[in-house]
């Protein structure tokens, strides 16, 4: 059987969210750890934690975002002899079946099992990524949230970027293990009901239109990451379609977003600041 250390990174939480999140989780892994990124309800935090017998928090002093939390989860996984590493977030939503699904398949030569992730928002879902074909798939990308990493299987010299904050975390990582010809196996019957920012549906006569409802400091590090992101990776032709994608949702919060100077201002902002660190790095 498997040893699962499964993680959740906190920032504000949603406590009852958090609770209906978890509940497929907690009774099914060895370890829940938690890291709370500088949360301002640290005590409804300290009191969900405390009643969760096989849990473990640790608080960190400012927003770290996720690289760096991940890499130190990865490095603490190896160290208490887990067998696998489980990535989670606060308002994702397992169904009820996941960790049976996961442990299913966990014995597998994969570096990573992932499952079929459900787009959800107001009055809309669809798959996220690839429409979904039998039972299991090879699949090249998926996103953290949901990610069953296999610590044995997992090259020594892969790690998360610490370079970015929160956004193309997952693709990068995703790439390392492509470019290391390690496989992902998506199974579609463990499914997650995904959420990305305030989402808001818009139609416009017959198209369906999201704006994220991100604030102008998440939008900051967003187009921080995306121009180190797409630096980095810009000789490789992966990266063109994901950076047209966000730049079409920046184009949307410009016509339905609220605060629509201040987040203009922190997009900008961000993307300077992108340039200035790659230059620095490279």
């Amino acid at each position: 059987m498997p040893k699962i250390l499964a993680a959740v990174i906190l920032h504000d939480p949603d406590i009852c969210q958090l609770k209906k999140c978890l509940a497929p989780i907690a009774n099914n892994v060895d370890l829940l750890y938690f890291i709370d990124n500088a949360s301002r309800n640290e005590t409804g935090i300290i009191n969900f934690v405390n009643k969760i017998p096989n849990a473990q928090l640790v608080r960190n002093s400012q927003n770290q975002g996720l690289s760096r939390p991940f890499n130190r989860l990865l490095k603490y996984s190896k160290k208490h002899i887990f067998s696998h590493l489980l990535l989670l977030d606060q308002d994702s939503e397992p169904s009820p079946n996941f960790m049976e699904e996961l442990k299913k398949h966990a014995d597998k030569n994969y570096v990573c099992y992932t499952p079929l992730l459900i787009h959800k928002s107001l009055d809309y879902q669809k798959t996220y990524g690839c429409t979904p074909h039998g039972e299991t798939e090879t699949i090249k990308e998926s996103i953290n949230s949901g990610t069953l990493i296999n610590l044995n299987e997992l090259p020594a010299d892969i790690c998360f970027d610490e370079n970015l904050f929160i956004d193309w975390i997952d693709i990068d990582f995703f790439y390392q293990l492509e470019l290391a010809s390690k496989k992902i196996l998506r199974i579609n019957n463990a499914k997650l009901l995904i959420n990305i920012g305030n989402q808001k549906v818009h139609h416009i006569f017959k198209y369906t239109w999201f704006s994220s409802g991100y604030s102008a400091f998440r939008l900051n590090k967003q187009s921080q990451d995306t121009v180190y992101f797409y630096l980095k990776y810009r000789k490789h032709n992966f990266v063109k379609g994901h950076v047209t994608f966000l730049l079409w949702r920046w184009l949307m919060m410009l016509f339905f977003e609220k605060n629509r100077i201040k987040k203009s201002f922190a997009i900008i902002s961000g993307i300077v600041q992108g340039f200035r660190q790659y230059k620095s790095l490279y």
